[in-house]
This record gives structure tokens, sequence and C-alpha cells, in this order.
């Protein structure tokens, strides 16, 4: 599958080889907590790094983390490395106590954790010890990876969002190089592969799930595009996609996350190049183009989307925003990304390579 350059992929592939500028994960948000401030603007946010791991190698290159998505307990999960990337957890509530690590498989060297749920389940990938990456979960309270079940799956895939029931959704490969959406109705269960929005064109990836099991992504259209997209279920049973309406000149879009009621956010790609972040209401209407060289990442149950602004500038700035009005935003700390926000407005991302977390004030 070809990829454009807002894919999911390949930008957590980007995440992945520690590249200067991180672009996006679906950092996804679920369960209640402090209700926000009235307004985004007037909110003073404190941003601190992340805690590093308690010791680094004699000699060791410059740490990097990312951190891409927080719970509504303030569970903080993503990745680390001077190296090889190994999956990372830490707390809110201690936000430069030393992270926790969260291990490969048995065998594996690389890990990344994309998702973690309100129950303190966290989802990801992992090399094997064949050295193919597979999706993994890791139960709360538990640092081992356990591998998902990967059904008839012949190689690669991924767990990129997980629900307080423990459906999970993300990506596979279906042994040609086609890359499509799948979703575990259980962390046991073998993967479903979700419809196409093309049957011709069966590329596609799922980034996010509300506790609804409403999941955002994007798939491929009939002429080639990738398009944001939902997939609404239906008594349990998945159906065509639900298409989010194209923002005007867009040649490309991609839903990188969700929130409870079913307002998705992501980008919208256009022939020049640049980006626009997007928030689109449950039935895929347009609410709102962030406009140019910004990025909308995740969105909490409390209408706060978070993002970046000046994309693919090399000078991001973390940002968020108020869903019911985004003139009403607020640009946070330098050279920043945010990928994650949970209901009591507590962002995470990267910035200058560092995981960090900003709390409101």
């Amino acid at each position: 599958m070809q990829r454009q350059k807002i894919s999911h992929q390949a930008v957590l592939g980007a995440l992945l080889a520690m590249s200067t500028v991180i672009a996006g994960c679906g950092g996804s948000s679920s369960g209640a907590g402090a209700s926000p401030a009235a307004t985004v603007a007037g909110t003073t946010f404190a941003a601190l790094d992340l805690g590093g791991p308690a010791t680094l190698p004699t000699g060791a290159a410059a740490e990097f983390s990312a951190a891409v998505a927080v719970n509504s307990s303030g569970m903080i999960v993503g990745s680390h490395g001077t190296g090889t990337v190994v999956a990372a957890k830490w707390n809110a509530s201690n936000p430069q106590a030393a992270l926790v690590e969260l291990a490969p498989l048995g065998g594996g060297s690389h890990s990344a954790a994309f998702a973690v749920n309100d129950a303190g389940v966290a989802v990801g990938e992992s090399s094997n010890a064949g050295g193919t990456i597979v999706a993994v979960n890791w139960p709360a309270n538990s640092t081992a990876a356990v591998a998902m079940n990967p059904g008839t799956l012949p190689g690669y895939h991924a767990a990129y969002a997980v629900n307080s029931t423990g459906i999970a959704a993300g990506e596979a490969d279906d042994g040609t190089g086609v890359i499509q959406a799948v979703y575990w109705p259980s962390l046991s269960d073998a993967p479903v592969v979700l419809p196409h929005l093309a049957p011709a064109n069966p590329g596609s990836s799922a980034f996010s799930i509300n506790e609804d099991g409403v999941i955002a992504g994007e798939s491929l259209d009939s002429v080639g595009q990738l398009r944001a997209v939902a997939w609404k279920p239906v008594n349990g049973v998945y159906g065509a996609p639900v298409v989010m309406v194209a923002v005007q000149g867009q040649v490309g879009s991609t839903a990188t996350g969700i929130d409870n009621a079913g307002n998705v956010v992501g980008e919208a790609e256009f022939a020049n190049g640049n980006v626009h972040g997007v928030v689109w209401s449950s039935t895929g209407a347009v609410v709102s183009d962030l406009g140019a060289s910004t990025s909308a990442q995740a969105i909490s149950n409390a209408d706060r989307v978070v993002g970046y602004v000046d994309a693919l500038s090399n000078a991001e700035r973390a940002a968020i925003w108020n869903r019911t009005a985004v003139t009403d935003t607020k640009a946070l700390t330098p050279v920043s990304q945010a990928h994650g926000v949970n209901s009591a407005s507590i962002i995470v991302g990267v910035r200058d390579n560092r995981a960090f977390v900003a709390k409101p004030q």
C-alpha cells in the first residue's frame, strides 16, 4: 500500500526512528476527569519533561522519549530509547519519577505502547523472537507484554487503540504487503478485518476507539486516496465505514482521535503538502478546519482537542483547542507536539525529543 505523508504508520515510523520532528500518534483519552477551565486561551499550563530511565549505560547517546496517550487517572504511555526503542509508562501525579519500561516479548528487542484505557491496560507492538512486529498488550499493573491473538494474520500487526471494555483496534499486513484495519473483539480474540471503503483498494488502518466501540482511522477510496473514516458497530457488527466529509481542496485525510460522543479529529493534506487539522462531527460533517500547518491528534471527552501548530516546519508547537469554539486555542511549549489528552486536560507529547506532560494550573 502506497501511503501518503499523513499516513499514521509513516509518522509512527518517524517516531520510532527517533526523528527530531515527531508526527503523531492518535493518543486517545477516555473516562471522567476534573472539569477543564472554561476557556483554553486563559488557562495556564505547566509543562514538564517526563522522567527518563533510572540509569543509562556509560557513554550512551542522548535518550529519546515520546508520550502518546494518557488515561483518566493520569497513566501515561509511550516509548523511549538510546538506540533500541522500548515501551514506557509514567504517571502524571509524579511526572519526573524514573519511567517504567514495558518489556518486549521474550526474545524480542523492540516495543512501543500507543494507547492506554481507564483500566490501565496498554496496547502497542513488540518484536518477537523471530523479529516480526506483532500486536501486544500490557495488563494493568504488569510490565510483561502479552502477545495478542493473530488469528490467521501471517505477519506484521500492531494495536493502536483500546477501550475500557477491551476492544482493541489497529492494523495488519495481509501477507501481500497490503495494510488493513483490524479490531480485536477482546484482548484474547482473533482480529477481524474491518470493511474497506473501496473493495478494489483495500488499504486501511484503525487508530482510535471510543467506549461505544466506534473506531476512527483511514481507508483508501476508489481513486486510491486515503480518507478519514469511522467504523460504527451495529449489534456488534461493523459495516462499511462512514467517510469524513472532505475539506475543500484536500487530496487526502486521516482520523487520529475520537471521543465518546463520536466527534472525530485528524488531518487533511493538500496538493502542496500542507496539512490542516480538522474536527468532524459524529456524522462525518466538518465542524472546524483548524487552518494551514496545523494537526489535530487527539480529543478528550471534555471537548478539548490537542495537536500542534506550525506543522512540518521543524519548529512545531504543541497546542490545545476548544472543540466547540476553536478560535479559543493556546500554543504551548516550543519545538513540541501534543499527542494525547484526558478529560482533566492533562496533555502529553514530545518536546525537543523528550516526553513531556502539561497540566492546567
